[in-house]
């Protein structure tokens, strides 16, 4: 009886682990993609919605890396997401960001190989706004695979 009760008890802990869950799908209906507006605009409405959001309120899934000039920006694609009795699901917005990569201390090896064989997802990504409109990464976990 008491492995069942401890079975039971391990496998709700599982359940509502976020490294189980499956990713929330991007579902935009059409309100945000980079084929209806201008990259200008785009970038200032993303940046909008960051500016009323904080790193946790979102999960990140990777894209590629792109250099410009001398920096080099990881793009990740945020999907927001709510919480219902410990149940994760998107919302309405999930948008690509250009985030900018001054520490590779965790990203040195993926950045090598652009995410090859990598997982897409990031965990706890960890950004910070600059002033001039650029999305700058902090610190991440760990990739999920």
């Amino acid at each position: 009886m008491k492995y069942i009760f401890t079975s039971i008890m391990l496998l709700f802990m599982l359940e509502s682990c976020e490294l189980f869950q499956a990713p929330p799908d991007c579902n935009n209906s059409g309100k945000l993609t980079k084929r209806n507006i201008s990259k200008d605009t785009y970038d200032e409405i993303v940046f909008s919605y960051l500016q009323k959001s904080k790193p946790e309120d979102y999960r990140y899934f990777f894209k590629t890396f792109i250099e410009k000039g001398d920096d080099t920006f990881m793009v990740v694609n945020f999907r927001k997401i709510v919480s219902d009795d410990n149940r994760h699901f998107e919302v309405d917005n999930c948008f690509d960001v250009e985030v900018l990569v001054e520490d590779w201390s965790i990203l040195g090896g993926m950045r090598k190989v652009n995410g090859k064989s990598y997982p897409k997802e990031l965990r706890k990504l960890r950004w910070e706004l600059k002033e001039v409109k650029i999305v700058k990464y902090t610190y991440m976990d760990r990739i999920i695979d």
